[in-house]
């Protein structure tokens, strides 16, 4: 019976895998960033744009943004939102 075309594509990227041609890195898993004042989950991205409008809306006037999510940044944080 004949591979299918999932099998072979496995196939031959475990030959290239070995052969050292193929990146072996995968991409990286989602991590969730946990804002210290209310305990909301969010995930993590390049932008953060999600965590940002949270604490905007929810936390902005009473907490700054590092106290809501340490560590974190945003690209829609400004010199005026520290």
């Amino acid at each position: 019976m004949p591979q299918s075309k999932k099998d072979l594509r496995k196939l031959h990227q475990k030959q290239k895998v070995a052969a050292g041609v193929a990146p072996t890195e995968r991409k990286a898993p989602n991590t969730q960033a946990v804002c210290t004042a209310c305990r909301a989950q969010f995930r993590t991205t390049k932008r953060n744009i999600e965590i940002y409008e949270h604490w905007e809306q929810r936390h902005g006037t009473t907490h700054t943004f590092d106290q809501c999510f340490p560590g974190e940044t945003s690209e829609r944080l400004g010199a005026a939102a520290q």
